[in-house]
């Protein structure tokens, strides 16, 4: 390491690998080594301010010579032999500019920041750093931290630092409330999706029974196979007698049936136009006289009358 760093001016510090004990008088800059390392990974936290007894670190450790604070660090990391420097570009913001490349060339590692640089190389946030890599003799006492407190009672529940009993327990239950908590949550909304489909289910086979119904009642209605909405297919004529083959002709006449035509009368009705062509078949003709049974007296033309000429003023239907 080295440092422009408080009462250290260009001073190296090399360290070895495992534990490394510094014995030195007093004044002759151990502290200040202690807080340049901690500057070094997490940087110098610009917005703290001097209070009562206590004086802020980009003051306490400005350097002494009036030079801007700056420092660099060669360390072996699981990314790889790396060499970190930091440098004052602006006096309020010390040791604000971070860089960090792998030693001996210029390439920068990616994902390296300033602000994350400690953090991603230790896995540990700079209060649990500061408070189990230090032990000084001005603060022995240990304030309370939660981050460190939490790391201490996952190694204590799990044994490992990065899993929390309390966590795990914190997580399940924010999930067992997500699936239902009172009458919210995606079970509760499930089950009055699944009611409403209930609902229309059981809605529509009461409806595809009333079609069954409907169609039933239809079939007595037509036991032929009528068409109920109004068609003439498979219905029977009144009083059981069939239709006959053709269609119905009547002749009007201006006389009672039987006697002769007279001129012009019915002229209109007496057969297709000239000029147009019959296209309907022969009917078959047939003729009531008086001698019928149903003509005796009983006609609805009178006695004596045959059906003949009750279309219309005498005339005569075929």
């Amino acid at each position: 390491m080295t440092a422009t760093f408080g009462k250290l001016q260009g001073r190296s510090l090399e360290l070895g690998d495992g534990l490394n004990i510094i014995e030195a008088p007093n004044e002759t800059g151990k502290s200040t080594w202690c807080a340049f390392l901690l500057s070094i990974l997490y940087g110098v936290n610009s917005r703290e301010r001097d209070r009562a007894g206590f004086i802020a670190d980009k003051n306490r450790f400005a350097p002494w010579s009036g030079a801007a604070m700056s420092g660099r660090m060669d360390c072996g990391t699981e990314l790889g032999e790396l060499t970190l420097t930091r440098a004052t570009r602006r006096q309020t913001s010390p040791m604000g500019e971070f860089s960090a490349v792998y030693a001996g060339t210029n390439e920068p590692v990616p994902g390296l920041t300033g602000a994350a640089c400690g953090e991603t190389l230790l896995g540990i946030s700079r209060e649990v750093f500061e408070r189990s890599a230090f032990i000084r003799q001005n603060n022995l006492p240990i304030s309370q931290d939660a981050e460190l407190e939490r790391r201490i009672a996952a190694l204590i529940s799990s044994g490992e630092e990065g899993t929390s009993y309390t966590e795990a327990a914190d997580a399940l239950k924010k999930q067992l409330n997500r699936r239902r908590h009172n009458r919210t949550g995606q079970l509760p909304a499930l089950e009055t999706e699944l009611a409403e489909l209930d609902r229309q289910l059981s809605e529509s086979n009461s409806l595809a029974r009333q079609l069954v119904q409907a169609r039933s009642e239809v079939e007595a209605l037509f036991p032929s196979g009528g068409d109920p909405t109004g068609g003439t297919d498979g219905l029977q004529p009144l009083g059981g007698r069939p239709a006959p083959p053709g269609p119905l002709r009547c002749r009007i006449g201006g006389g009672t049936g039987r006697g002769p035509r007279r001129a012009g009368a019915g002229a209109a009705s007496a057969g297709p136009n000239p000029g147009e062509r019959d296209h309907r078949p022969a009917p078959r003709r047939h003729r009531q006289s008086g001698d019928h049974p149903e003509s005796r007296g009983q006609g609805p033309v009178g006695a004596g009358r045959g059906h003949e000429g009750i279309a219309a003023g005498g005339g005569r239907c075929e």
